[in-house]
Formats: structure tokens, C-alpha cells, sequence
């Protein structure tokens, strides 16, 4: 059997890479391929030696490595369903999030996108801008969104699926692109 070992950060191999892997099986049913994930959210740790495929949220060039853009980011604001009805939005403009229990993560790499950059990414003003609560990664900051404890920002492609099935709804259409996107890189050597 033949291993492909790819590595993610956490938010992509939970809500991404999985269900592409998942696909790919039911795809390939007699495929005797085994697909070994490693997670990290520190880029460098994607790029080792042991690694075919990483998927990463980086445009810098890596000797050894060829890399081809997967998806661009996009960021909008999510919350669940039941938090919406206990605390409407009524399709307001972005400014009237700063109302809303905002919901955020600790940035571990410096290009990852929060509130306070996604608000000036739209040109809005936000001294008043507070944070009720921080998570530790996107997953579990996801998990409190879909709890109905507050807002967040949602990735289009990360979270279509949870969109889908209504774990979590937009607010509007409004959202902001960060011209970063997610690479796939294949291991060269």
C-alpha cells in the first residue's frame, strides 16, 4: 500500500481537506492509497521532508516545492441560526456587527485575518470594537459560533458545508476578500 502523506493547518484539515479525502475514497473505492494527514498550524512545520502535498495559507516560494493556488479567501461574517433570532441583524451594514458579541481567535501566524483587520480591510473606523471572546483555533472558535454564543468570521470554501446544512448561517452578503489564498504544494525532491 502506498502512503501520500499531506499536510494542513487545523481549520483546513478539519473542515476541507477531510471531506476531499472522504470523496476521494468514495471515488475511488478499490484504491489500496493511504492517505496519512499531518496538522500544524505553524507553516514551516508543512514543509518538511516527510511530506508529499501541503496545503497551505502562504504565497512565498518554497524551493523544492510546486505550488499551484487551490482558492482564494473570502471572510463574512457567520453565526447560528438561533442566535440570529435572539439577536437580529436585519441585513445592516457591517458597521452594525460592533453591536453584536463578536467572537475571535488568537492570531498565531501574523497574515491571519481577524476583526480588527477584516473592519479596516472595509474601511470602517472601529475604536469601539470589542471582543467578547478569544479561542485558542478555528475549530473550537467555530464550535461556540455554532452554539449560538456569537459571531465570527467564516471562510467561504472552509465552510461551505456547514452553511449548507444551516450549522451556521451569513449575515449578509457583504464580505471582504483578503487577497490571501490557500496554495496547494507538491514535495519536489
Amino acid at each position: 500500500m502506498r502512503t501520500v502523506t499531506v499536510a494542513a493547518n487545523t481549520a483546513v484539515s478539519h473542515y476541507w481537506l477531510s471531506g476531499a479525502i472522504h470523496d476521494f475514497y468514495r471515488q475511488h473505492s478499490n484504491s489500496s492509497l493511504n492517505i496519512r494527514v499531518i496538522f500544524s498550524d505553524h507553516t514551516p512545520d508543512l514543509f518538511n521532508n516527510e511530506v508529499n502535498l501541503a496545503i497551505a495559507y502562504d504565497t512565498g516560494s518554497r524551493p523544492g516545492w510546486s505550488i499551484n493556488e487551490l482558492f482564494v479567501e473570502e471572510l463574512f461574517p457567520v453565526a447560528n441560526p438561533d442566535y440570529l433570532r435572539r439577536h437580529s441583524f436585519n441585513d445592516a451594514g457591517p458597521e452594525a456587527l460592533l453591536a453584536h458579541t463578536l467572537l475571535d481567535y488568537e492570531r498565531l501566524e501574523p497574515n491571519w485575518i481577524n476583526w480588527r483587520v477584516w473592519f479596516d480591510a472595509l474601511n470602517l473606523d472601529t475604536p469601539e470594537l470589542k471582543i467578547s471572546r478569544y479561542f485558542n483555533n478555528y475549530i473550537v472558535l467555530l464550535d461556540a459560533a455554532e452554539r449560538g454564543l456569537g459571531v465570527t468570521l467564516g471562510s467561504r470554501y472552509l465552510l461551505d458545508n456547514k452553511l449548507k446544512n444551516g450549522a451556521l448561517v451569513r449575515l449578509a452578503d457583504f464580505s471582504m476578500h483578503s487577497g490571501r489564498s490557500y496554495y496547494l504544494a507538491a514535495n519536489e525532491q
